[in-house]
């Protein structure tokens, strides 16, 4: 057993509203929910450590078992962790949803991460997060090796290179789908951007092969390689208020566009997603935020709205 002063328990809780613009004849489009996390970080020694993160939300009615991991720190520059953990793909994949600034990942990353390139398998990872007090290693990096509850497996490598608050990353991505009909797919991203205590800008390009719809041309005898393509913009910036109630406001923008298919670029998603962060407190804060897509499909000669959304959020962490 271990003694308490080696177990640190940390979460959030979260509750707001949601305006969809979708059809209310096949689903509401107004929603209130709830959400919340509890996560406990349990000490072993100086060298291993293990984290358990359990969630729950009104959306399914039950709590999920999210992640359970061991990490180990025998060197400087290296760490390796095991468990059902987060593919390394992707700027937003690095980031906990709760903790992004924006009110939730951008259209194109949601995209990806149903396709396989997102999301968390169980997996053995090497990594390092660059640190500002060891400046004469000026890298993060993260190798992961990773098998699905099915046929599925892969692997992914992150590679960043820092210099001072300046980010330039590269990101590579390979799935195996087995089964009946085995695929294989690639997947390739690049980053740069800026991060300092009060602001933050960075773009990423992505180039992503589609295993869903490579699967189904595949079994039609046609042309199976398929590669999807986006980019996006995100910057945010806080304002320190200092007053009794509001201590920061930080408004954010997301600006993205993704193509399902890079030989048909004309048929394609914009996405806009903007708000604002209020916060009370370094750990309690309200946003606001909407989500606008527009989006010209192989039938429709002009934009529509589909799937467009406002949210309005309490968050507190603990």
């Amino acid at each position: 057993m271990f003694a308490q002063e080696n177990i640190e328990f940390s979460g959030y809780g979260a509750t707001g509203f949601i305006i969809y613009n979708r059809n209310r004849l096949k689903k509401f489009n107004q929603e209130v929910y709830y959400e919340g996390k509890l996560q406990a970080d349990v000490k072993i020694n100086k060298d291993i450590e293990a984290q358990v993160d359990m969630r729950g939300s009104s959306e399914d009615g039950k709590v999920t078992f999210r992640e359970f991991s061991a990490k180990f720190e025998y060197w400087k520059h290296m760490k390796i962790k095991v468990g059902n953990i987060k593919k390394p793909f992707g700027l937003e994949q690095l980031v906990n949803k709760e903790e992004l600034i924006s009110i939730d990942r951008s259209y194109i990353q949601r995209t990806i991460s149903d396709l396989g390139y997102g999301g968390r398998s169980v997996s053995v990872m090497a990594y390092y997060n660059y640190k500002k007090k060891d400046p004469e290693f000026p890298y993060s990096y993260f190798f992961s090796v990773m098998k699905d509850n099915s046929q599925n497996n892969g692997i992914a490598g992150r590679f960043s290179y820092h210099n001072n608050d300046f980010v330039y990353s590269a990101n590579y991505m390979y799935l195996n789908k087995g089964g009946e009909i085995p695929f294989n797919s690639h997947a390739f991203s690049a980053d740069a951007g800026i991060e300092t205590d009060n602001y933050s800008l960075n773009l990423e390009v992505l180039y992503v092969q589609d295993p869903v719809e490579g699967i189904r041309r595949k079994q039609i005898g046609i042309d199976d390689k398929i590669f999807l393509s986006g980019a996006k913009i995100n910057s945010s910036i806080a304002f320190e208020i200092g007053g009794d109630v509001v201590k920061k406001i930080e408004p954010s923008l997301l600006l993205g566009f993704f193509a399902p298919n890079s030989k048909e670029m004309k048929y394609h998603t914009l996405e806009a997603m903007g708000g604002v962060n209020v916060y009370f407190d370094k750990d309690a804060r309200l946003r606001l935020f909407g989500d606008g897509l527009f989006t010209k499909y192989i039938y429709n000669d002009e934009y529509t709205t589909i799937g467009s959304r406002f949210i309005l959020e309490m968050q507190i962490f603990f």
